[in-house]
């Protein structure tokens, strides 16, 4: 485990929702590993309060606030972390609303994301089926590639510190090389 943990150093990651707990503990948890991370999410005082808290930690991390429905914020988060960082092969979608259209970023043949992983409050089968056809898409691009959820089941625990931390703990693994073995699956936790 702690080869496969190793093997995120140095990687880029672009994680969504950095402004709520759940997106900050992943933050934190890949930062602690030698990510890099570039964090976006509506609230520019959260997002800035979670670079810091990566950067007090040792890590590097840079922030973008903004809505990832726009595409043109979309495309900006990945701009920034190709120029600051280089591409970002992780992406971690911390928010619901905002969960389909980075996932369609994954499609493209351009994209460079090798492990994406959702992480959703709300019972969706159509989130399920996506998950599966970006998940057979990016397998055709690079057969290393993996696209995972997983689904809270309970809202009242998403910001409880320890369930936040053991979710972070699941989406490192899943972000390792050992990790990518799994993919097309939501994971249903609960606290």
């Amino acid at each position: 485990m702690f080869v496969a943990m190793k093997s995120l150093e140095g990687q880029v990651a672009l994680i969504t929702g950095a402004d709520g707990a759940v997106g900050r503990a992943v933050a934190l948890a890949l930062s602690a590993r030698g990510v890099r991370v570039i964090v976006t999410g509506r609230e520019e005082a959260a997002v800035a309060r979670t670079v810091g808290e990566v950067v007090y930690g040792g890590g590097k991390a840079r922030h973008l606030a903004g809505d990832v429905r726009e595409a043109s914020h979309r495309d900006a988060c990945f701009a920034r972390a190709r120029d600051v960082f280089g591409e970002a092969g992780l992406l971690v979608v911390c928010d619901d609303l905002g969960a389909e259209c980075m996932l369609d970023e994954c499609i493209g043949a351009k994209c460079s994301v090798r492990a994406a992983i959702v992480l959703t409050t709300r019972r969706s089968g159509t989130l399920a089926r996506k998950i599966a056809e970006v998940s057979d898409a990016m397998r055709k691009r690079n057969a290393s590639s993996a696209c995972n959820a997983i689904a809270i089941e309970d809202n009242s625990v998403a910001s409880d510190d320890s369930f936040v931390d053991e979710v972070a703990a699941l989406v490192t693994l899943l972000c390792t090389t050992a990790g990518a073995i799994i993919t097309g699956r939501t994971f249903r936790i609960d606290g």
